[in-house]
């Protein structure tokens, strides 16, 4: 039986109405490529699939050996570098070139650690950075983006999915998964592929890890936003769920 629990919010006609955000499929074919190429976490990249986006975006996008250089109001002569540390140990740092996304104005940069790895957007306008543990899903009119973050395997419980303002950069609201005990072991969920239906609901494939019997379960869910407020529906139980709607960032 699925689950429903509803946060109250004020965002539901705000940022669905700025003009330079009305663009059908934002985004959404520069994203669709990358996931075809790379997966869902871009990891599985062809070996020269940095070199052949490069060459897409030159001059504005350049490397020279271990350093990355984006130019920033597409002006090649302002420039904001990246320089890879490939020693071995706790230093190493590998940027990895991945797009550039037009609807939005960010490049996106893939760093990749000695463990963990994170993504970098950068804004070609005023070269803002952003890190982001998550690949950004915007919605189809580009008002909100999506974000999410998974570590099942090793038992970590910082896994969770945010909705964030694309106007303001602002938090909307927050899905967070705590671990939950199951016949005596811990059971770990989190979203394993993020998915918009539309401007207002995103369906969340779910994947759970039970320690003990190393038990994998897939499943769904979906958060919609409905008169006013943001709706999760899913099987994972009330006590493992925690939905936070940052009213201070509206």
């Amino acid at each position: 039986m699925k689950k429903i629990f509803k946060v109250l919010s004020i965002v539901s006609g705000a940022l669905l109405s700025f003009p330079f955000l009305a663009i059908a499929g934002f985004d959404q074919e520069e994203s669709n490529y990358l996931i075809n190429m790379c997966g869902e976490t871009f990891l599985r990249c062809p070996d020269n699939f940095e070199e052949q986006q490069i060459e897409k975006e030159s001059p504005y996008v350049t490397r020279d050996s271990a350093t990355l250089s984006l130019a920033i109001e597409r002006n090649t002569l302002i420039t904001l570098s990246f320089k890879d540390n490939r020693s071995n140990g706790e230093g190493f740092r590998k940027y990895t070139y991945l797009s550039y996304f037009r609807d939005s104005g960010y490049y996106l940069v893939h760093l990749g650690g000695y463990e963990g790895r994170s993504y970098i957007y950068v804004d070609v306008r005023t070269g803002r950075i952003n890190y982001s543990s998550g690949f950004r899903y915007f919605s189809p009119n580009g008002s909100f983006y999506a974000t999410s973050h998974i570590d099942i395997d090793y038992e970590y419980p910082n896994n969770w999915v945010s909705i964030i303002g694309s106007e303001k950069e602002d938090k909307i609201v927050s899905l967070e998964y705590i671990p939950q005990k199951v016949n005596g072991h811990k059971k770990y969920t989190g979203p394993k592929k993020l998915k918009w239906l539309g401007d207002k609901k995103i369906l969340i494939e779910e994947l759970s890890f039970t320690v003990g019997p190393d038990l994998y379960e897939s499943g769904q869910a979906f958060l919609e936003l409905v008169d006013g407020g943001w709706v999760y529906s899913g099987d994972v139980n009330e006590n493992n769920i925690k939905i936070t709607n940052h009213v201070d960032a509206l």
